[in-house]
Formats: C-alpha cells, structure tokens, sequence
C-alpha cells in the first residue's frame, strides 16, 4: 500500500490466506485513489481464485507426469533398440558369410540411427524436436567408427536447428545410408579418404535447407541411376526423399562425388 499511495500507481498480487481453517488463495488489486493530485486512500479489491489455482495445479501435476512418462518411453525404447543391435553385433561376429555379415552390419547402423533419435529425445528439455546438428554429427561419427574405417577423415559444417523427429529420423537414414555407401564403395582396399558433411540454409531462399555429404573417392560409375536404385540402401533414400518432399541433386566428378538434398518446411 505504501507502494501505491507514493507511486500513484496501481498493484496486482495473488496471496493464500486461511479463512475458518480453509486455504485459499485470493487475487488482491490495490488501486490508489487521488485527491487533489496525491495518492491519500487505496481501494482494495479482493477475488477468491482458489479453484482457479487448483484448476491450475492439476493441469501442471498432470504435465508433469506426462513428461515423465513420455522420458520413460523413449528411455525404453533407446533400450531395447540398443539390445537388438548387441544382439545383431553378436549374430555378425559368430557368422562366416561374408555377404550377411555386410547386409547385417547395415542393418545395425540403420538401427542405431534410431536408437540415437531416441537418446537425444530423453536428454532433450523439449519431447518433440531434435537438435539436428547434434545428431548428425553423432551419427556420422558413429557410422565411421562401426564400419571401422581409421583412414577416413570426417568433417562436418551443421547448422543449429531444431526439427520435429517425423524429419529428423528420415535424414538420420539418409544420411547413414549415403555414408555407409561411400566408406564401402568410394574408397576400395582401404584406401584413405575425406568425407564431408554440410547442412545449411540456402542463401536468398525463405526457408529452404541443403544437405550435402561429399567424398572424394573414385566417383560412381556410369550406370548409377538413383531412379533405378540397384542396392537396398540407395532404394531406401529415394523412398525417405519422396517421404520429405525434397529434391535430390548429385554432382558426379573424377575425385568424389557430392550429394545434395534440399529441404523445405523442416521445422514443422
């Protein structure tokens, strides 16, 4: 009140008080009234909002439980993804055929992949959005490090964005399969090599994102036609890039080869 009468200005407040040993809460508007250009007097009106706040309260303790539910869930999942890919690792170490250990190894990084959407959800404050540059770059990491490549350097430009996981899932595929088909096929006998993965937004463009993954390997050869896919994992990116609506181009040279996928709408 003495706020008011020396300031001449007008102050809301909620408080809880004990009215015949109830709690409740109130909504205090203290107004000052003039006289002769001084604050002297304040009026003060006083609301009962209790069931406002218990209203309140419960709408906030069933977030909160929601929360944690949802962090539980993708908890367990980022378990069991991680128990089959121990599994398949197990299956590929114990099988002699050379062809199945391969497709089989490629199934497990299709599933980490997932597994790590998962694992940046639980650490995530917000359920719904991935931050992207961080995923990419774990991934990308991993994918070079399962396939056991020490000779290949990794570089990566990402920018900061946060997209929902309906598309943040499909670039995590796309991106391993892209890698995975460089680091077998870019570089035969082991040979070293530079992979390079770029995400940006396109300059004088209102909304549109470029992902690029570029080596320089030996080039794809001639017959290579990603609308006439000869390997399950080239298949699975023109599916996951009709699924985005994006534009894939492919810039072939003597010393590499760079692909580039153009985004659009990624944040919703």
């Amino acid at each position: 009140m003495d706020f008011v009468i020396s300031s001449g200005m007008a102050h809301t407040c909620d408080i809880r008080v004990d009215i015949n040993n109830e709690k409740r809460f109130l909504e205090v508007r203290i107004i000052p009234i003039s006289w002769l250009h001084d604050s002297e007097q304040v009026m003060i009106i006083a609301r009962d909002i209790t069931r406002r706040k218990l209203v309140e309260l419960v709408k906030r303790r069933t977030l909160e439980r929601k929360e944690v539910m949802v962090r539980e869930i993708h908890h367990r999942v980022k378990n069991n993804l991680s128990i089959l890919i121990s599994m398949i690792s197990i299956e590929i170490f114990k099988n002699p055929i050379p062809g199945l250990r391969i497709a089989m190894k490629d199934m497990e990084n299709r599933i980490r992949s997932m597994a790590l959407i998962h694992d940046n959800l639980y650490i995530s404050d917000n359920r719904d959005y991935i931050p992207l540059a961080k995923y990419l770059h774990s991934l990308s990491s991993v994918i070079v490090g399962t396939l056991g490549e020490t000779n290949i350097h990794l570089t990566t430009d990402l920018e900061t964005l946060e997209v929902p996981i309906k598309k943040a899932l499909p670039l995590g595929l796309i991106t391993n399969e892209l890698l995975t088909n460089s680091i077998k096929y870019a570089f035969p006998g082991h040979q070293p090599g530079e992979l390079t993965i770029r995400f940006n937004r396109v300059s004088g463009t209102e909304g549109t994102y470029k992902l690029s993954i570029k080596d320089n390997g030996i080039g794809l050869p001639e017959s290579f036609s990603i609308d006439n896919p000869s390997s399950s994992g080239m298949l699975i990116v023109k599916m996951l890039i009709e699924q985005l609506n994006a534009r894939l181009e492919i810039d072939r040279k003597d010393t590499g080869t760079e692909f580039h996928i153009y985004l659009k709408d990624l944040k919703h």
